[in-house]
C-alpha cells in the first residue's frame, strides 16, 4: 500500500546498518533522496525485465530495496519467482514461490487435508520427526549449534586478544585500509564500511562483552508457570519485511508481560547471535518490567519451551519449535506456521490480554495438523543445510555435491526437469 515497505526492508538505506554495527540506527539520506533511490531502482529493474524477458527469477531472499522491488514487479508481470526458504526443520530447505511462506508445502497440505492421517504421504517420517524432536530437539541448521559460529561465553568473545588472533586481525585491518584507499570510488559507495567505523563499532562490542551481562541474568525455574519470549537477531529480513510494525522488542515484552495471569513470569532470552551487540541499557529497560526474568543465552530455547505455558515470538522459528511441542504460540508478523490452530498472530497490541487468556484456557490441540504440515514439508523440501554451506563450508566440491539435489528441485519448480 505504500513505498515505505521497500525502504524499511533495506538496512543500509533506512538505518545505516551493515556499514555500521547494530545498535547504530541513523538514516544517511533525506526523505527525498530515499524516494529517488526507489525510483532509480524501479526504473532499472523494469528496464532489465523488458530487455531480458526472464521466465523466472530466483534468489536466496529479499533483503533490500532492489530485491524486494524485483520480486514484486516480477510477480505483477506474471513472472515466476523462486526463493530459498529454511523450513525450520533440521536440514530441510524448500524452494518457494513466495518469500513469506512455503508455497509448495502449503499446496501439499491443502491437497492432503481430507485424507486419513495414515494415508498422508511421508506420514510415518513426519510422525517420527516430531517424536524425535520432542525427545532430542535440534535446530534447523548445524551452523546454529557450532561454537565457532555462535560464541556465547566471555572467553570466546575475547579470543581476538590472543597473540595469533590479534596479529591476524591487524593484518586483516591493514588490508582493509589499503583496499579502501587504493580503490577509486570505493569510499563513496553506500555499502562500503569505513575502516574507522569498522574498528570503533567492534571495539564497543568487545567492551560490552568484557563488562559482561551476568549480573542481569535471573534463575530459570521450570516448576512455576511461565511464558517465554525469544528475542530476535537484528537487523534481519524476519522483522524488516515480515513484521515492520513490531520491532520495538522492549514494548513487545512489556505488553506481553502485562497480559499474563497474576503470578506468571515472562522469561526473556537473547538470540545467541546478538550477544554483545545490545547495550546494557536495553536489558535494564526489560528488567524494569516487574514480572520479566532475563535468562542467559546459553540456555537452549527448547529447554525453556518444553515446560512453558505460552511461547511468543515476532516471527522467529522458536514458534515452530513450540508448535512441534504442542504449545500455544503468539506471533507478531507474517510467518509460515501462522496457519496452525495453536498459533495466534497479533495485529494490535490491545488484543494481547484476550488472546493470552484464550490460549491459556484452551485445551492443547492435537498433533494431527502439525504432523500433516511436517509431512508436506518433507515431501516438498530437500535435505540440504544451506545455512551451514553458506557460512561455514569452504570446500567447493562438498558444496556442489550437497547442492545437487536442491538444484534438481529448482529445475522441477521451473518445469525444466
Amino acid at each position: 500500500p505504500t513505498l515505505w515497505q521497500y525502504l524499511n526492508a533495506d538496512r543500509v538505506i533506512r538505518s545505516g546498518q551493515l556499514v555500521r554495527e547494530y545498535p547504530h540506527d541513523t538514516c544517511p539520506y533525506t526523505h527525498e533522496e530515499m524516494l529517488a533511490i526507489i525510483q532509480v531502482y524501479a526504473k532499472n529493474i523494469i528496464a532489465f525485465l523488458d530487455k531480458e524477458k526472464p521466465d523466472f527469477v530466483f534468489g536466496p531472499q529479499v533483503a533490500g530495496v532492489g530485491t524486494l522491488l524485483l520480486s514484486h514487479i516480477a510477480q505483477k508481470r506474471g513472472i515466476k519467482t523462486l526463493f530459498v526458504m529454511n523450513s525450520g526443520l533440521e536440514m530441510i530447505t524448500c524452494v518457494s514461490e513466495r518469500y513469506n511462506c512455503l508455497t509448495g508445502a502449503n499446496e501439499i497440505f491443502e491437497r492432503d487435508a481430507k485424507l486419513p492421517l495414515e494415508s498422508v504421504p511421508r506420514y510415518a517420517d513426519a510422525r517420527a520427526l516430531v517424536q524425535s524432536f520432542r525427545a532430542k530437539p535440534t535446530t534447523y541448521s548445524r551452523a546454529n549449534d557450532n561454537p565457532l559460529y555462535r560464541s556465547l561465553h566471555r572467553s570466546d568473545q575475547l579470543r581476538f586478544l590472543l597473540p595469533s588472533q590479534f596479529l591476524r586481525s591487524i593484518s586483516w585491518y591493514v588490508k582493509m585500509v589499503w583496499v579502501w584507499m587504493a580503490t577509486p570510488g570505493l569510499k563513496h559507495d553506500y555499502t562500503t564500511v569505513h575502516p574507522w567505523w569498522y574498528v570503533w563499532d567492534r571495539l564497543k562490542r568487545k567492551v560490552r562483552v568484557a563488562r559482561g551481562f551476568d549480573d542481569l541474568y535471573g534463575v530459570f525455574n521450570k516448576e512455576k508457570p511461565y511464558a517465554f519470549l525469544a528475542l530476535h537477531f537484528l537487523p534481519e529480513l524476519a522483522l524488516l519485511v515480515h513484521a515492520p510494525f513490531a520491532q520495538n522488542e522492549v514494548e513487545n515484552a512489556r505488553n506481553l508481560a502485562q497480559s499474563l495471569r497474576v503470578g506468571m513470569k515472562l522469561y526473556v532470552k537473547e538470540h545467541p547471535a546478538m550477544v554483545g551487540y545490545r547495550t546494557r541499557a536495553f536489558y535494564r529497560a526489560l528488567l524494569q518490567i516487574p514480572n520479566i526474568v532475563l535468562l542467559p543465552p546459553q540456555i537452549r530455547a527448547t529447554d525453556i519451551i518444553r515446560n512453558a505455558s505460552l511461547v511468543a515470538t515476532i516471527t522467529g522459528m522458536v514458534g515452530l519449535e513450540a508448535s512441534l511441542f504442542g504449545k500455544p504460540v503468539i506471533t507478531m508478523g507474517n510467518v509460515l506456521f501462522n496457519r496452525f490452530s495453536n498459533v495466534r498472530r497479533i495485529h494490535a497490541q490491545d488484543d494481547l490480554p484476550s488472546v493470552v487468556k484464550e490460549l491459556l484456557t484452551t485445551p492443547p490441540s492435537n498433533d494431527d495438523e502439525v504432523v500433516r504440515f511436517v509431512a508436506a514439508i518433507l515431501e516438498d523440501g530437500v535435505r540440504v543445510d544451506i545455512t551451514y554451506l553458506w557460512n561455514l563450508e569452504w570446500d567447493m566440491q562438498t558444496i556442489r555435491k550437497e547442492l545437487e539435489p536442491y538444484v534438481a528441485r529448482i529445475a522441477e519448480k521451473i518445469s525444466y526437469a
